[in-house]
């Protein structure tokens, strides 16, 4: 019944916000963002992110070296001044940040109301803001001469020149721009110099571009999205009023401005190294971020199959250095969804298949790591009976720590702790866990043991400032009709597919929006 009234709740909220799908450049929205009037930060409105709509690029635009595009916003208070930036490069599935091939100039101008250009400037001249490559830059903040009410449609509209043996990055999958909105792009020399006329710029949603920020005087929090496809919304058709997508950037956005820089395939494993990702903590720290939510993992475990202790590592390397780029900025963390198969287009559970089950132990041992529920699993080679084999090393913990397996035939060894027979218990001795075969056992094979112990006797995660426990609200089991299951495996019926199984459908983004935006404004108040 509870979760019927959840679903019923979430199903009201869209409806109230679905006349806003179809508002039109300089009309109001209805309904959106509203909610953020009650997520402000003290002290008075200062230069920062004011809108949602930006973006980190993930490709480039074949081999064309010009191109335009239109990108549609909206602000959460009044504005009157704009300053835009740009990041010239890319962040690719494999790799960190790397540039576009060449210096890039950037034009850009407002469209607002709907067939009037404003140029933003550059050292005060409309030629364009001129960029390294692989670095970012910014237009002057211009005073537009007029002022857009707050929640109201406008677009900013720009080309984009590199030189030399560069290529025009953009924003690449299924359904990155949301033109029925206003998104246009359009590379090559067609695309090119149309930024203030109404030229209708390209045809297909496969490609977009957005700015990496677009600032002005707010006193809104400003969320900042560190993930991949998932945050930045794969399989989200678009028409969020308040310009959010993804399963976390919709429930941001709800809130108030966001950086949504979740890229596809991006790992944990290369945004925790620095040279990987400057000028994205550079641009968060411009942007005035408040509060970052923390989503990658997904592709560590099931396309890198790193371990949970790796990813739990690279997530507390994360957090460190977000903290160190943005002073006093909180970051909440978040537990990774499930990766499946299935038969019948996710619309059942019985028929999803977890794709790897390996990958998907280490992702449920990560997320109970986070819950506070943390489990260890060794796998330990019996040669004889009586033997005392090493089963690798958990992360960081206490000496000795609480210990609970069901595996039979093990006792312990290690000072001062006394052993049984018939369920195992653990020690750490020079940095590994030890069992002692008992006597009682016999014959060759393999002990699975899984050892488990408090979070708080263990080293990380490191502080983290909340938790998103996004699993559980999308996760069952293949025995499980409906409802959710901690550690399933698998997607609750209908909340992905019909094309793949690591993505949420439409209906998947925009079910879970509100309950996200609950819990991340109950953060933010406790703060």
């Amino acid at each position: 019944m509870k979760r019927l009234v959840t679903s019923l709740l979430a199903c009201l909220m869209l409806l109230t916000l679905s006349p806003a799908f179809a508002d039109g450049i300089d009309n109001p929205i209805s309904g959106g963002a509203s909610g953020s009037q009650a997520n402000v930060t003290p002290g008075g409105a200062t230069l920062r992110q004011i809108t949602s709509r930006v973006g980190i690029p993930n490709q480039i635009s074949g081999s064309n070296a010009t191109g335009g595009w239109r990108s549609w916003q909206v602000a959460y208070d009044a504005v009157s001044a704009l300053k835009v930036c740009f990041f010239n490069g890319k962040v690719l599935s494999n790799a960190g940040e790397t540039g576009t091939g060449d210096i890039g100039t950037y034009r850009v101008a407002v469209e607002y109301p709907k067939g009037t250009w404003t140029d933003l400037t550059f050292g005060g001249l409309t030629t364009g803001v001129v960029i390294a490559d692989n670095t970012f830059g910014c237009t002057d903040l211009t005073q537009l001469g007029f002022t857009i009410p707050a929640f109201t449609k406008f677009r900013l509209s720009g080309d984009i020149s590199i030189a030399g043996v560069g290529r025009v990055p953009a924003l690449g999958w299924s359904n990155a721009c949301d033109r029925a909105n206003g998104d246009e792009f359009q590379s090559g020399a067609a695309g090119f110099n149309h930024y203030k006329d109404a030229t209708v710029l390209g045809s297909g949603s496969a490609q977009c571009f957005h700015p990496a920020l677009v600032l002005g005087s707010t006193n809104k929090t400003v969320w900042w999205g560190i993930g991949d496809s998932i945050m930045a919304g794969v399989n989200d058709q678009g028409g969020d009023p308040s310009g959010g997508r993804g399963l976390l950037g919709r429930s941001m956005a709800a809130l108030g401005p966001t950086l949504n820089y979740g890229v596809p395939g991006d790992r944990a494993s290369l945004y925790a190294v620095g040279a990987n990702t400057t000028s994205r903590m550079a641009l968060a720290a411009l942007g005035g971020a408040t509060t970052a939510v923390l989503q990658l993992g997904v592709n560590d475990f099931f396309s890198g199959s790193r371990t949970t202790d790796q990813v739990l590592t690279d997530r507390a390397t994360i957090r460190a250095a977000v903290k160190v780029a943005v002073p006093g900025i909180k970051v909440i963390d978040t537990t990774i969804t499930p990766v499946t198969t299935s038969t019948d287009g996710w619309a059942t559970t019985t028929n999803q298949t977890v794709s790897n089950a390996g990958n998907n132990n280490s992702r449920a041992a990560f997320n109970d790591f986070l819950r506070g529920v943390v489990s260890y699993s060794a796998l330990c080679t019996e040669t004889t009976s009586n033997a005392v084999l090493a089963c690798g090393a958990p992360p960081n913990a206490t000496n000795p720590m609480p210990v609970t397996s069901t595996a039979p035939g093990m006792r312990v060894t290690g000072t001062g702790i006394t052993g049984t027979t018939t369920v195992s218990v653990a020690n750490l001795v020079t940095g590994n866990i030890t069992v002692d075969v008992a006597a009682n056992v016999t014959g060759s094979g393999n002990q699975t043991l899984t050892f488990a112990w408090p979070s708080t006797s263990a080293t990380f995660p490191a502080t983290n400032d909340g938790l998103i426990d996004v699993a559980r609200l999308v996760e069952s089991a293949t025995y499980q009709a409906a409802g959710p299951i901690a550690n399933g495996g698998v997607w609750m019926a209908g909340y992905v597919g019909q094309t793949d199984g690591t993505h949420p459908n439409f209906y998947g983004y925009q079910l879970v929006q509100p309950i996200i935006s609950n819990q991340l404004t109950a953060y933010r108040s406790a703060y």
